[in-house]
């Protein structure tokens, strides 16, 4: 059975009301990973170890662009030290809707991390460029 749990990782502000807004249409559980802060709603689920909640999640977002600094996660209201995007990249399960956010022409590791021995047919990835994107987002605002 599908479920509509939605994980975001990483991100500020933007991401921040992103996770509010999902999480006060109710219907929906909302799981905050590397990001954190009293901007985030008390319906949003902050959880300290992206393990607990990230094989929960049928939907995760990533925040737009990605990556900083090579391949650390785009992360600026984290806390605590900066995250490898490859520490979670391999634990997104398949059947997993993952929008990733960056501009077209810019480095993909990223994602050839990701798709690295996994069938693509399972994970399904847009990018903040596309209008899957945008359709995908506006799809889970409503």
């Amino acid at each position: 059975m599908k479920n509509h749990n939605i994980g975001l990782l990483g991100g500020g502000m933007e991401q921040a009301a992103l996770a509010n807004r999902l999480a006060e249409d109710g219907g929906r559980q909302v799981y905050a990973m590397f990001l954190e802060g009293a901007l985030l709603s008390p319906k949003v689920h902050t959880v300290r170890d992206f393990r607990d909640a990230l094989w929960l999640c049928s939907v995760l977002v990533l925040p737009d662009p990605v990556c900083r600094e090579g391949l650390l996660l785009n992360a600026p209201l984290w806390q605590e030290a900066p995250v490898d995007v490859g520490q979670f990249l391999g634990d997104i399960g398949k059947g997993v809707l993952l929008l990733a956010g960056c501009r077209e022409g810019e480095s993909h590791a990223y994602l050839h991390a990701l798709h690295k021995g996994q069938d693509p047919e399972y994970t399904r990835i847009y990018h903040s460029y596309e209008e899957k994107y945008l359709a995908s987002l506006r799809e889970l605002s409503r």
